[in-house]
C-alpha cells in the first residue's frame, strides 16, 4: 500500500549567475520516512535545504507538499503547511552562531543577538 508523498522533488534546479548550485534534484518522502543528505562542502546540501523551504527561490523544477505545489511559495506558506527550516535548533547547539544569507555573514554572535538580528528574525525566524 503506498501513502500519499510528503514531499517531492522533480528536476529541482538552483543557479546563481553562471553557477549551478543543485542541479536536477529528484526525491521523495513519504510520511515517516527520513532522509539524509550527505557530500562535500559545496556540494549544494544547504541550498537544497533552502530551496525545499523557500528561503531560496527555485530556478527550475517543481516541489510538492502532500500533492500541492509549493514551488513558488514564501517559507512562511510552506511553514503554515508543516515544512520550515527550524534555526532555533541551531541556535540550541551552540553558544556562538554565525548565519550565511546567500554566501554573505548576516549575523554573528551569542544565540540572543542572533535572534534579536532583524534580517534573521525576517528571512529564518519568520518574525
Amino acid at each position: 500500500m503506498s501513502k500519499e508523498l510528503a514531499l517531492r522533488l522533480e528536476g529541482v534546479t538552483k543557479d546563481f549567475g553562471g553557477l549551478r548550485a543543485v542541479d536536477g534534484v529528484a526525491l521523495e518522502v513519504r510520511p515517516g520516512e527520513r532522509r539524509a543528505l550527505i557530500g562535500p562542502n559545496g556540494a549544494g546540501k544547504t541550498t537544497l535545504f533552502n530551496l525545499i523551504s523557500g528561503a531560496l527561490p527555485v530556478t527550475l523544477g517543481r516541489i510538492t507538499l502532500f500533492g500541492r505545489d509549493v514551488t513558488s511559495a514564501p517559507a512562511h506558506r510552506r511553514a503554515a503547511q508543516g515544512l520550515e527550516h527550524d534555526m532555533d535548533i541551531a541556535l540550541e547547539l551552540s553558544p556562538r552562531v554565525t548565519v550565511l544569507h546567500y554566501g554573505c555573514v548576516i549575523a554573528d554572535g551569542s544565540r540572543d543577538e542572533v535572534r534579536a538580528d532583524p534580517q534573521v528574525r525576517e528571512i529564518y525566524l519568520g518574525a
